[in-house]
């Protein structure tokens, strides 16, 4: 979207982060209080101890399907998120690449770089509600699956 140059000191890791990494993170947060999710982090911990007995918890073989299943969701919910947007991205450019050809004295590189910055945020912006609800339907749906996991990981 343009920001690709535009990077964030984080101090927590002492590394460069991109801006719109930061915004979604931000963005997840809020949600996840809203949801009340710190309420259930604590509610997890709790039950981790009834369901799971000291020294007792096992891995049995549907862990590693199972969190294998996990991260393929975190990478197809990353490209739910960044879907409109990339979407949005390829159109501008194509159409840009057509004005360039169509119109030889237009400078499309300078054109290029507002257009695609006004037309990102647009879409985050129409967007946010489906975002939201993206990502607290996929939060309600992480608390499923970890009261299974401990479930597991106590024997049944």
């Amino acid at each position: 979207m343009g920001f690709g140059v535009v990077q964030l000191f984080d101090p927590a890791t002492a590394h460069q982060t991109p801006i719109i990494g930061r915004y979604f993170t931000l963005l997840a947060s809020l949600v996840f209080l809203s949801l009340n999710g710190h309420m259930f982090l604590v509610a997890t911990i709790l039950s981790s101890y009834e369901a799971i007995p000291a020294f007792g918890a096992s891995l049995p073989r549907e862990v590693g399907d199972d969190v294998l299943r996990l991260s393929q969701n975190m990478f197809v919910l990353g490209l739910k998120l960044a879907a409109p947007v990339l979407v949005v991205i390829f159109m501008i450019n194509i159409l840009l690449a057509m004005l360039g050809r169509a119109v030889s004295q237009i400078n499309v590189f300078v054109i290029s770089f507002p257009v695609t910055i006004a037309g990102g945020l647009a879409v985050l912006a129409l967007s946010m509600p489906f975002t939201v609800n993206l990502l607290a339907r996929e939060m309600e749906r992480l608390q499923l699956t970890i009261q299974a996991l401990l479930k597991a990981l106590g024997h049944g």
